[in-house]
Order: C-alpha cells, then structure tokens, then sequence
C-alpha cells in the first residue's frame, strides 16, 4: 500500500467514523497531519523491517473544549 492510499484510507475513516459523530463533526476541518507511526514508519525509513500492523495517528488543530472522540 502507498502512502497516499493509506492517507486516502485514514481520511475515509475519520469521514465514515468519526466526522458524523457530534463530537467529531467540530474536527472534521481542522485535520493538520496524518502520521504513519511505529513499525509501519519504521519499515518504509529501513525496508527490512517488516509490517506487522499499520498506526495511522490524526492531528487536529485545538482550541474545542470538548475531546476528540
């Protein structure tokens, strides 16, 4: 999987999942950064890594009183 299918893929969660939540609704424009983390991260720096698993973590501008969901 590339990285611009992996971030298609984390956007599309956070548009099925999250965003229609009441909550979540208040992110939907405020997303900063998507990050590939831990061993998937690691694989694409090294390529002999391996995957296991892929972290995908969503960064949001603050300022809401409320958490994201």
């Amino acid at each position: 999987m590339t990285l611009a299918r992996l971030s298609a893929v984390a956007q599309d969660v956070l548009r099925d999942r999250v965003f229609r939540t009441p909550v979540g609704r208040q992110y939907k424009d405020r997303l900063i950064l998507l990050a590939l983390r831990q061993g998937g991260a690691q694989h694409y720096v090294d390529g002999v890594t391996g995957v296991k698993d892929l972290d995908v973590w969503a960064f949001f501008r603050g300022g809401f009183g409320k958490p994201f969901p």
